[in-house]
């Protein structure tokens, strides 16, 4: 089963080893994209339908029939437009839709429409530490926890696990030869990278709280069919990617 922490993992994966680098249009990190944007479909972490009163947002820009209505209205008083124009067309709408959802995870918008009541689990672990740490305060006002402090939460953790992961995350580069050098080097980053990983169970279970606070899972087969997961070998995709890039 699929979980929370899958699509934190993909995320982390995404976001710290091919965006951060400014390769998020390689077919790699594409591919990733797209199997995130599942997961994201999965979870129930979409923009909510825009109204006639909302204030223009990425979300807004993605829908389908504003953009096609926008491209229509461009040609009118011309010719009906071929089907490459539609398909282009449509394809944007599609790209626009992905940019909004992304946007609406990255920037933690979607804890917006979330309440204090929907994370019973965190708010009495939070309460827990903060009160032993700050046994000073009034118990009144550790215990006084809003909506806008979860997105506090979100905020501080998931750019710092971001960081940590550039450090502990996977290894995905080449070697021409055998170095020493760089062997040793490697081992002794592999080193201090195991003693870290552990401590990060914790702080993975907090987002993954705040990201799914039902504790949902999915099936890989329902990923696939119901909202179009890639499923495919990405291990010999970068493999090749790398290969004819090196």
């Amino acid at each position: 089963m699929i979980t929370a922490h899958d699509l934190l993992l993909k995320y982390l994966d995404y976001q710290c080893n091919w965006v951060k680098y400014k390769q998020s249009t390689t077919r790699p990190a594409q591919i990733r994209e797209q199997q995130l944007i599942a997961l994201l479909k999965a979870f129930g972490i979409t923009p909510p339908p825009a109204t006639e009163t909302d204030e223009p947002t990425p979300a807004r820009e993605s829908s389908q029939p504003t953009i096609w209505e926008s491209f229509l209205s461009k040609l009118s008083g011309k010719k009906q437009p071929s089907d490459d124009q539609q398909a282009q067309a449509i394809r944007r709408a599609q790209h626009m839709e992905q940019i909004a959802i992304l946007h609406y995870f990255t920037k933690g918008t979607f804890l917006h429409q979330r309440v204090d009541t929907n994370y019973p689990g965190l708010i009495e672990q939070a309460t827990a530490v903060v009160c032993e740490k700050f046994s000073w305060v009034d118990e009144k006002d550790l215990k006084r926890l809003r909506p806008n402090q979860f997105r506090w939460m979100y905020h501080k953790l998931m750019p710092f696990r971001e960081d940590v992961y550039s450090v502990t995350g996977p290894w995905g580069g080449m070697l021409e030869g055998f170095s020493v050098g760089y062997w040793y080097s490697h081992n002794l980053a592999e080193e201090v990278q195991k003693q870290i990983t552990p401590l990060l169970s914790t702080i993975d279970q907090v987002l993954c709280q705040i990201i799914d606070p039902l504790g949902q899972a999915v099936t890989l087969q329902e990923l696939v069919h119901t909202y179009g997961y890639p499923d495919v070998d990405m291990e010999e995709i970068d493999r090749e990617w790398r290969i004819a890039h090196y």
